[in-house]
Parts: structure tokens; sequence; C-alpha cells
């Protein structure tokens, strides 16, 4: 099955119901501090995704995001574990960290626990590598995905870190500089070396997906 969420004005929407796993067989719960779901994280691009979820530590499993109003579960013979997201049914201040309730079942063992997952906006990072005097000069533009119809598709990003990275002798991705984008999204730096295989690598952060560009070789 797969879920498709919505955004209404008191949130957003899914059209699953939680299956509650104490109605599929009998156990006593207790509760869990922590625990992880795949994947932790998802980056929208301009097209929809979807995107499947697993609860690694679970035989069968719950999953409920409130703030989103998503409910997946996979129990015994039911599965309902692919959401639908559309970039075009959020706006850009939905991006960031949610809270996740999980209900888990290992044999009749119930337990309920906590975990996180973060809706982020997808990015783009362009390289290009020119020879100069000095070694390489290697510049490029970093832009993000804005959510929402009446927006533009991508903004430039500013202020952000982004890696110079060259591969070694030994095949290994190796940091050269590390710069920040301008106001215009651009970003360049000047590497004391010949020829080699090039490549900008932007980690993202709590809202924005991380993103490597193509590699170079010049």
């Amino acid at each position: 099955m797969r879920i498709t969420l919505r955004r209404a004005v008191a949130g957003f929407a899914a059209t699953a119901v939680m299956a509650p796993l104490a109605l599929l067989l009998p156990a006593s719960e207790a509760s869990a501090a922590s625990c992880a779901i795949t994947p932790g994280s998802a980056a929208l691009y301009l097209r929809s995704s979807n995107v499947d979820f697993d609860v690694p530590s679970a035989q069968y499993w719950t999953l409920q995001i409130s703030d989103i109003n998503l409910s997946l579960y996979s129990v015994s013979g039911n599965h309902s574990t692919l959401a639908h997201f559309d970039p075009k049914k959020f706006v850009n201040a939905d991006a960031g960290r949610y809270a996740v309730v999980v209900k888990r079942q290992n044999g009749s063992d119930i337990d309920t626990c906590s975990s996180a997952f973060s809706l982020k906006r997808g990015s783009s990072v362009s390289l290009s590598v020119a020879k100069v005097t000095a070694g390489r000069k290697v510049s490029g533009t970093l832009k993000r995905v804005n959510f929402g119809t009446g927006a533009h598709h991508w903004q430039l990003l500013s202020g952000q870190r982004v890696a110079i990275q060259y591969r070694n002798g030994h095949g290994v991705w190796t940091t050269a500089k590390t710069v920040k984008s301008n106001n215009k999204g651009r970003f360049s730096a000047t590497v004391k070396m010949g020829k080699h295989r090039f490549r900008a690598v932007y980690a993202g952060t709590s809202t924005t997906g991380a993103r490597k560009s193509a590699v170079v070789l010049r």
C-alpha cells in the first residue's frame, strides 16, 4: 500500500490507519527509551518520491509521526510501509526533525520506543575545474529545492561550507580546501596541484540534504 501525504491547514494527513499490535497478539507491553527506524531522513527534490520505512529491531511494528499524521505498519500478513511524499504539498518551514512513536513486537513481547525522522529539502552542487598558473581553480554553485507550488523550484544557497576534494593516489577522497558559498550560491578555491579527479561535497544541515557534485577529471 502507498501512503500519500498531503498538507492540511492544521498539519498533514495520510491515507492509512495504524493497526495496533496489541489487537494482533495478546502480550505484556513495556517501554523502551529509543529505537532506530530506516530511513532516518529523506530529502525531497522536484518530483514526488516514495519512502519505504522499516524498524530493523522488530519482527512486527507500527510507526506513527503525529505531526504529519503519518501511520505505517508491518504486521503478520499485513504491510503498509511505503509513504509517498510530494514536495508541492509542503512549505519550506515543514523541513525539519519529527518525533516518531514506534510500537514493536518480537515473539510475545511488545514495547513502545521513540525515534525521529528528518524531512529535508534536496540540494544540488555543480562543479567546474580550470587550469591556472598556480594549479587548478575549482568552482561551482550550491542550490536548494523550494517546497510548495508557488515558490521557485530552486534557490541559491549562501553561507554554506563546501568541501573541495580530490582523489589521491590510493583512491581515497581527500579534502583539499573547505570554502563557503557567497550570496549568489557560488564557491571557488585554487588548489596547488596538477591533474586529478575533483568533486565538491556539501554535508547538508538539519533541514537540507547532503549532496556531492559530479566528478571532474582535469
